[in-house]
């Protein structure tokens, strides 16, 4: 399931470090977001990038997604939007150094979870019928059990 290891970025100097930065900062992608991730976890990178671990971003997993929710809770649509931009690094952030490690990519992160809501809407996109909220979470929890038993 993983994809081919892709090739991590090597700058030939820093002026074209300079220029790539530009260029990734106007884009709207995910793939620039990686992108981003490849190149601050280079060796040419971020020295403090560079030293996190899984168990040492855990910290600032748990402050974004708190400030998620506190921006929902002020109903502060702003700054929903740049938490959310937090929340979406913390978890590229995460798969670049798996990707690093061997251990997986982003794509099987994405391709996980559309697999998984795709299964868990089976009143959707299976032959199921829930007519209301608390039905779906019935079926919801049933799948959710079958999985873990498999």
């Amino acid at each position: 399931m993983k994809e081919q290891k892709k090739e991590d970025f090597m700058p030939e100097e820093n002026n074209s470090i300079s220029e790539k930065g530009r260029e990734l900062a106007e884009r709207s992608d995910l793939p620039a977001l990686e992108e981003i991730m490849r190149i601050l976890l280079s060796p040419q990178g971020c020295p403090w990038d560079r030293k996190q671990t899984h168990e040492s971003l855990m910290k600032y997993m748990r402050e974004e997604t708190e400030e998620a929710a506190q921006a929902v809770a002020n109903k502060d649509w702003d700054n929903l939007k740049e938490e959310l931009g937090d929340c979406l690094l913390q978890i590229v952030f995460h798969a670049e150094m798996a990707r690093l490690e061997g251990h997986f990519t982003l794509a099987d992160v994405i391709k996980g979870i559309n697999a998984k809501m795709v299964r868990r809407h089976p009143h959707i996109f299976g032959d199921k019928k829930a007519e209301n909220p608390e039905e779906v979470l019935k079926i919801w929890a049933d799948v959710k059990k079958k999985e873990k038993f498999q």
